[in-house]
């Protein structure tokens, strides 16, 4: 459950430590007192997006952390130890929002996405707006409360993956047939490209040696004539060469060792050049007779270059590049030739996954059509309760075999409802008027609440439209629903408040800002609120001793309904 809210800097609270018990908590106070910011505070620990205009004047960061009791909460304890956030048996939940508009998000202080903490808190809090009667009239709505009686969610998560995939087969599948049109001369195409490429294209090495080879045979004469002139220096004319020249210069220096024997050194850097020279020698000797002119290659070794270039142009690669691009083509006329195998294995993927799409939503269906039958008895209960002892209530599921699929099932699920006697069941959204519509969505939270496995729930003005005696039964209704859950209400209306088990006023301090403050009420003072909200402004006697025997009659109540549950078990 919610242990405590703190909230500091953020709108009009400067700081604010809340405190929650179990059972039912109510806030209320005067319209504008800042009730809704509490409740917009505690959207933002589940996730809601936070906006820069939310940080009080002033300052330059708000913050707002719930610490939150999981000893009893199994998937909430399970999603913690999954992703390494676990810390005995609390929760704690930060978020900053800063001007520059960056926001943090900490779980047990480690950053988290926003996705990730919607996913853990949906198993901590539910929030119900006061535009929750609103949201009633769409279908997809009426389907999520019908999914949550029917405890559908992990089933229809599973058609959205079967949905997902046929989505997917389906698409490949228009795209083959797209294809089929122009599959004939795709392959004509490729067929001639990869020829092209099969003549012409050559590897990286292969591509290097030809390039090679056209720049020796491009220089050939000069390679020649160079050759010879280096043969001449090496041992032309005898005596003016480099081989004779070193031959005298050993002798010379051979022959003065008996006085220098430090020459040695000298002799032995002679003799080893008059090697190297030979070899040299003996190396243009063998080279320059392979060397000879040959026009006719270097034309055809020309040609064979410049129609890589070419290819290489018409492709818009890199002359290197051919080779991987052949097999691309390869490739690619491959899969064009065997498309008509993919698409029968697609095919049959397809009829695969539609046959276990239609089988779950079969299974969805009956789940969802008992589930409707029940959740409608229950809420016929509840509406007599309500004032609305002549409605007759009906959940319609009408399973479209031959239908679209879509992402939750082939059923078609309408809430109905007549007001009167006598009159036909038609849709919720053409039939209730506002202040029935919102007794409709009380019934509906309140049944659905019970099998709730969120330990704590929040009411947010969700009585609107309602007074009276009505709104006493709706005020003993929380409180019944306070004993398996942690209920915090925001009301405007006596009857309800009356009915907590804690009370908390709200109200603006004006000094030389404007602030929110909460006050936690003893019993003279919930008496003075409650005679408030009972007579306005102007408090009298007789309002006073009204919401004093109000909250004497709500106690009774709820002690005589624990009574009665301990003679049951016992």
């Amino acid at each position: 459950m919610l242990q405590s809210l703190d909230i500091r800097n953020y709108v009009l609270v400067e700081q604010c430590h809340l405190e929650l018990f179990d059972g039912m908590t109510v806030l209320t106070g005067e319209t504008g007192a800042g009730k809704s910011i509490l409740v917009d505070a505690l959207g933002l620990i589940l996730g809601a997006r936070a906006e820069q205009n939310c940080i009080r004047r002033g300052c330059e960061k708000a913050e707002i952390a719930a610490t939150f009791l999981i000893q009893n909460n199994p998937p909430a304890l399970d999603w913690l130890r999954l992703h390494d956030l676990e810390t005995e048996d609390v929760c704690i939940i930060r978020r900053v929002i800063s001007r520059e508009g960056r926001t943090r998000t900490l779980v047990n202080g480690r950053p988290v996405s926003i996705q990730e903490l919607k996913t853990l808190t949906c198993w901590l809090v539910d929030i119900q707006g006061q535009h929750a009667h609103q949201q009633l009239l769409h279908k997809d709505h009426q389907r999520l409360l019908l999914d949550a009686a029917a405890k559908q969610q992990a089933q229809i998560l599973k058609i959205k993956q079967l949905y997902s995939q046929w989505q997917t087969l389906t698409t490949e599948l228009k795209e083959l047939d797209r294809s089929d049109s122009n599959q004939l001369d795709q392959i004509e195409v490729l067929k001639y490209q990869i020829q092209e490429l099969r003549q012409s294209a050559v590897s990286t090495e292969d591509l290097n040696l030809l390039e090679q080879k056209h720049k020796r045979l491009t220089h050939q004469q000069e390679i020649l004539t160079a050759g010879h002139e280096a043969l001449e220096y090496l041992g032309g004319s005898e005596g003016n060469n480099a081989i004779d020249a070193t031959h005298d210069a050993q002798q010379l220096v051979h022959s003065l060792l008996e006085y220098e024997p430090k020459l040695q050194e000298c002799l032995n850097c002679l003799q080893s050049a008059s090697i190297q020279l030979e070899e040299a020698q003996q190396e243009l000797r063998a080279l320059l007779p392979d060397i000879e002119e040959d026009h006719s290659e270097l034309a055809q070794l020309e040609s064979q270059l410049q129609a890589i270039y070419d290819l290489a142009r018409k492709h818009r690669i890199a002359p290197h590049q051919l080779m991987s691009q052949l097999d691309s083509l390869e490739q690619a006329l491959t899969r064009l030739q065997s498309l008509d195998e993919i698409r029968f294995t697609k095919q049959q993927a397809l009829n695969e996954t539609l046959n276990a799409y239609q089988k779950l939503a079969k299974k969805a269906y009956q789940a969802r059509s008992k589930a409707a039958k029940k959740l409608a008895g229950q809420i016929n209960q509840e509406l007599a309760d309500l004032g609305l002892q002549h409605a007759q209530f009906e959940i319609r599921v009408e399973f479209k075999e031959q239908g679209q699929p879509s992402a939750t099932g082939l059923d078609d699920i309408q809430f109905l409802v007549s007001t009167n006697p006598g009159q036909p069941l038609q849709a919720l959204s053409q039939i209730a008027s506002g202040g029935e519509l919102s007794r409709f969505s009380l019934a509906i939270q309140t049944v659905l609440a019970t099998d709730n496995a969120v330990p704590t729930l929040i009411f947010d003005e969700v009585d609107t439209g309602i007074g009276g005696a009505v709104a006493e039964m709706v005020g003993q209704k929380m409180q019944r629903i306070g004993r398996d859950h942690q209920v915090v209400c925001v009301t405007h209306l006596a009857q309800v408040a009356a009915q907590a088990k804690q009370h908390l006023l709200v109200h603006k301090s004006v000094d030389q800002d404007t602030t929110t403050q909460l006050e936690y009420l003893t019993d003279t003072l919930r008496i003075e609120e409650l005679a408030r909200m009972l007579g306005g402004a102007k408090l009298t006697q007789h309002t006073r001793t009204h919401a004093e025997e109000m909250l004497t009659a709500a106690r009774e109540e709820a002690l005589n309904h624990d009574n009665q549950d301990t003679s049951r078990t016992g």
